[in-house]
């Protein structure tokens, strides 16, 4: 039954959707991210519209890590033909306030981003559907 309801899931994600708030990221993802209980961070490549037209997890981590580079980030962006971007990882204790080698890797992220021209548009921290934080809500985006 699971693996009839992740299909589901994910197939509700790849068909193009329109992002229009971090919430709607937050509620797509619910399903996926409330089930690890190790740190997952996934990439979502956008669009011109920002209709996602991929998305990928990037790295597992154990329960409170998962390291990332914006190299693996921008190789599959760049693959995609992606504009623009989203990172999003969980934080298995459900409390999504973001860490200091959080901030660190979305500067970096969004400084390389700008450097090859597709943009950081938001790194969301899901603690839960309804308890997560957007660094671009926050302002550092």
């Amino acid at each position: 039954m699971y693996r009839i309801c992740h299909r589901v899931a994910r197939k509700r994600t790849n068909s193009r959707a329109s992002i229009s708030s971090p919430a709607d990221l937050a509620e797509m993802f619910s399903f996926e991210f409330d089930r690890c209980n190790v740190e997952v961070f996934k990439l979502i490549c956008l669009d011109v519209k920002n209709h996602i037209i991929y998305s990928k997890n990037i790295t597992m981590g154990v329960a409170d890590c998962s390291v990332i580079t914006p190299r693996e980030i921008f190789k599959e962006a760049l693959l995609r033909h992606a504009v623009g971007i989203i990172v999003m990882h969980n934080h298995p204790s459900g409390n999504p306030k973001p860490s200091k080698e959080d901030i660190s890797v979305t500067i970096k992220i969004k400084d390389a981003g700008d450097i090859i021209g597709i943009k950081l548009l938001d790194h969301i921290v899901y603690g839960s559907a309804k308890n997560y934080y957007s660094f671009k809500e926050n302002g550092y985006i």
